[in-house]
Protein backbone atom coordinates (compact mmCIF):
# COMPACT_ATOMS: atom_id res chain seq x y z
CA UNK A 1 0.00 0.00 0.00
CA UNK A 2 1.27 3.89 -0.44
CA UNK A 3 1.50 5.82 2.88
CA UNK A 4 -2.16 7.57 3.22
CA UNK A 5 -3.40 4.15 2.54
CA UNK A 6 -1.14 2.28 5.54
CA UNK A 7 -2.58 5.52 7.80
CA UNK A 8 -5.94 5.41 6.87
CA UNK A 9 -5.74 1.17 7.87
CA UNK A 10 -3.67 1.76 10.92
CA UNK A 11 -6.88 4.78 11.66
CA UNK A 12 -9.69 2.28 11.12
CA UNK A 13 -7.59 -0.49 13.10
CA UNK A 14 -7.08 2.57 15.91
CA UNK A 15 -11.28 3.12 15.61
CA UNK A 16 -11.76 -0.52 15.85
CA UNK A 17 -10.04 -1.23 19.16
CA UNK A 18 -11.14 2.52 20.48
CA UNK A 19 -14.78 1.08 19.65
CA UNK A 20 -14.32 -2.42 21.52
CA UNK A 21 -12.53 -0.40 24.42
CA UNK A 22 -15.96 1.83 25.03
CA UNK A 23 -18.33 -1.62 24.52
CA UNK A 24 -16.11 -2.88 26.95
CA UNK A 25 -16.48 -0.01 29.36
CA UNK A 26 -20.58 0.19 28.68
CA UNK A 27 -20.51 -2.92 29.83
CA UNK A 28 -18.64 -2.14 32.84
CA UNK A 29 -20.46 0.66 33.59
CA UNK A 30 -24.20 -1.94 33.21
CA UNK A 31 -22.75 -3.87 35.32
CA UNK A 32 -22.18 -1.91 38.13
CA UNK A 33 -25.40 0.36 37.52
CA UNK A 34 -27.06 -3.13 38.25
CA UNK A 35 -25.20 -4.09 41.46
CA UNK A 36 -25.97 -0.29 42.95
CA UNK A 37 -29.33 -1.14 42.24
CA UNK A 38 -29.88 -3.70 44.30
CA UNK A 39 -27.44 -2.79 46.37
CA UNK A 40 -30.06 0.12 47.04
CA UNK A 41 -32.90 -2.36 47.06
CA UNK A 42 -31.36 -4.25 49.74
CA UNK A 43 -31.24 -1.03 51.87
CA UNK A 44 -34.70 0.02 51.57
CA UNK A 45 -35.53 -3.69 52.86
CA UNK A 46 -33.43 -3.43 55.40
CA UNK A 47 -34.38 -0.19 56.52
CA UNK A 48 -38.00 -1.27 56.20
CA UNK A 49 -37.05 -4.44 58.31
CA UNK A 50 -35.03 -1.87 60.72
CA UNK A 51 -38.75 0.84 60.75
CA UNK A 52 -40.96 -2.34 61.54
CA UNK A 53 -38.76 -3.81 64.84
CA UNK A 54 -38.54 -0.57 66.26
CA UNK A 55 -42.53 -0.14 66.02
CA UNK A 56 -42.88 -3.69 66.99
CA UNK A 57 -40.22 -3.49 69.72
CA UNK A 58 -42.01 -2.52 73.31
CA UNK A 59 -40.86 0.58 74.65
CA UNK A 60 -37.81 0.97 76.84
CA UNK A 61 -37.84 1.94 80.85
CA UNK A 62 -36.58 4.42 82.53
CA UNK A 63 -33.84 6.96 81.55
CA UNK A 64 -32.70 4.67 78.89
CA UNK A 65 -36.40 5.34 77.10
CA UNK A 66 -35.74 9.68 77.31
CA UNK A 67 -32.45 8.91 76.37
CA UNK A 68 -33.98 7.12 72.72
CA UNK A 69 -36.29 9.55 72.61
CA UNK A 70 -39.23 7.24 73.28
CA UNK A 71 -41.90 7.58 76.33
CA UNK A 72 -40.66 5.80 79.38
CA UNK A 73 -43.93 3.61 81.11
Amino acid sequence: MNGAGDRLERSRERAVRARARLVGARERLDEALARGQRADQRLREIQAELARRWIDAPPPAGDGARAEGRPGP
